[in-house]
């Protein structure tokens, strides 16, 4: 696969995860009606941190191949990386609700990560 078409799968997998996310925003923004904010705003932060975790997948990826013998250690610093932004944002959402400070929800946070690897399978698939 060319550099091109990865480019192309990428931009595909990217507006399929932000349409996806912008339904599943609309369908739960009824809960602003009902005093419960936290779970439209988690989404859209989980939406925020799955499309920077995956917009620094591709851009990681093309540097990993340019370092040669030094690539096994440069994935796993920037995969770690990837996975640190990640567990921040899931660590402020369960540490606000933990004190019940009720402005993110954690369950909602999730939602865009678990639906961004779906949308890589159906995509890759092909």
């Amino acid at each position: 696969m060319s550099e091109e078409d990865v480019l192309k799968q990428q931009k595909k997998i990217i507006k399929i995860n932000l349409f996806i996310s912008c339904i599943l925003f609309i369908i739960i923004s009824f809960c602003f009606f009902i005093k419960k904010p936290s779970y439209p705003l988690g989404l859209v932060l989980g939406l925020v941190i799955s499309s920077l975790n995956h917009w620094l997948l591709y851009i990681f990826s093309g540097r990993i191949l340019l370092f040669g013998a030094e690539t096994r250690k440069k994935a796993f610093l920037y995969y770690f990386l990837r996975m640190i932004i990640f567990s921040c944002g899931l660590a402020l959402c369960l540490l606000l609700d933990y004190f019940k400070i009720y402005i993110l929800s954690w369950v909602t946070y999730l939602v865009p990560f678990f639906t961004l690897y779906i949308v890589i399978i159906f995509v890759m698939r092909k």
